[in-house]
């Protein structure tokens, strides 16, 4: 899941502080996308 992604993405993405901030999977039926 990491591959590409800039280094300082990474070190925010492992962060304790956004541990619970955000949800560790993320459904790709709510993506918005350019056709919606």
């Amino acid at each position: 899941l990491e591959l590409g992604k800039p280094m300082s993405v990474i070190e925010l993405q492992r962060d304790q502080a956004f541990k619970t901030a955000v949800p560790k999977v993320i459904r790709p039926d709510i993506l918005l996308t350019k056709n919606g």
